[in-house]
């Protein structure tokens, strides 16, 4: 069932009046903070008809409440969080505290509209919010995020070198932003301010589009599902050991530790991944340091995942074991035919056609005939 919270109802007003703000991301953070990974209760409030379409199905609405134990306390420096307790339940209104934090608007209703039964709360903390200037309201500018997985222009020689110092020898926290395949995926370096390209290293995940249901391998979408719930919005660290140039576009590589767990031999072990060597399909960016070799444990947990037939192995196997019956019906070897040399190339070299073969040919040959006889009449 699709369901949107109060709060994304007044993201969508905050959007409308301040276009392309930076508080936008502080929202989103502020909520990811909050949510991802937490027990939430929901409570299904109203409904409205779109706007944009008669036939299309009501938009639900609902507000989304935390335990107190698992809220955010405001921290000034990295994200705007407060706290607000709600009339109706012993959590706390998630958007209550968006909007106190002076990071969303509340959307306007007229009188006779479905509203939040949290309304008269939520139009108090906004008031609360302007009045301690804060977020939107306040005269400070959060910082720009550079994503550097689009605007290739921002990656100049000394960011290129600043991130690969920073990033190179030890684990450093992150977030993952959006994941594009098993082992491919954006991520948002908070110290550095900036958005990444970020892959797997040794570690290879078959194609899936999400985009096209069409394109790609089964073994794929399940190494795209399983990588998304383990890691999408969420911290983890990661360890860059190649950065590799592809045309204009530098791509990082390296380990990524989701709860201290190697995510690459996570999906070996499930055999959703095999190992890979990335020289073989990418070049080393001019300056960077090659220190990439298969880890302990990887081909370890392939060869377990292969015997054991999980995952994409069973598949593969599968393949093989069909591919090496039909090489053994077309052998040959120790039979005697009768055929006839069609051509020869060489004085060692020659092409023949089996019985088969001429059968057919004799049979394309009398039905070009009968096609010629046939259009001379006509």
């Amino acid at each position: 069932m699709e369901i949107e919270t109060e709060e994304k109802d007044i993201a969508h007003a905050t959007a409308s009046n301040h276009a392309q703000s930076p508080f936008l991301r502080l929202a989103k953070e502020f909520l990811r903070q909050s949510l991802i990974g937490k027990q939430v209760r929901l409570l299904c409030e109203y409904q409205k008809k779109s706007k944009h379409s008669a036939h299309a199905k009501p938009h639900k609405f609902a507000a989304v409440f935390v335990q107190q134990q698992q809220y955010i306390t405001y921290n000034a420096k990295y994200c705007c969080c407060c706290c607000c307790c709600c009339f109706f339940f012993p959590h706390r209104n998630i958007a209550v505290a968006l909007v106190r934090a002076g990071l969303a608007e509340v959307a306007q209703h007229k009188p006779h509209e479905p509203k939040s039964m949290a309304y008269l709360e939520l139009q108090k903390a906004e008031q609360e919010a302007k009045k301690d200037k804060k977020g939107i309201y306040g005269e400070e500018v959060p910082f720009e995020l550079w994503d550097h997985s689009e605007d290739h222009d921002s990656l100049t020689p000394n960011v290129m070198r600043r991130l690969e110092e920073y990033l190179r020898g030890q684990k450093r926290k992150v977030v993952v932003d959006f994941v594009f395949s098993g082992d491919r995926f954006k991520i948002h370096v908070p110290e550095q301010k900036c958005l990444l390209p970020f892959g797997l290293a040794n570690v290879h995940c078959d194609p899936y589009y999400s985009q096209s249901q069409v394109l790609g391998f089964d073994s794929g979408r399940a190494a795209y599902l399983y990588t998304k719930r383990r890691i999408l919005q969420k911290d983890v660290e990661v360890e860059l050991t190649q950065v590799y140039q592809k045309e204009l576009i530098p791509i990082w590589f390296g380990k990524v530790y989701v709860d201290g767990v190697d995510l690459g031999l996570e999906l070996l072990q499930k055999g959703l991944a095999k190992v890979a060597n990335l020289q073989s399909k990418s070049k080393l960016r001019p300056g960077s340091s090659n220190t990439s070799s298969v880890p302990p444990g990887y081909a370890e947990a392939e060869a377990a995942a292969c015997k054991a037939l999980v995952g994409r192995w069973e598949s593969v196997m599968a393949r093989a074991k069909q591919k090496k019956e039909e090489g053994m019906k077309r052998d040959k070897r120790g039979q005697e035919l009768t055929v006839s040399v069609s051509h020869i190339d060489s004085a060692v070299q020659f092409w023949i056609n089996t019985d088969d073969g001429n059968r057919a040919l004799e049979r394309l040959e009398e039905q070009m005939s009968r096609l010629q006889h046939r259009r001379a009449r006509d």
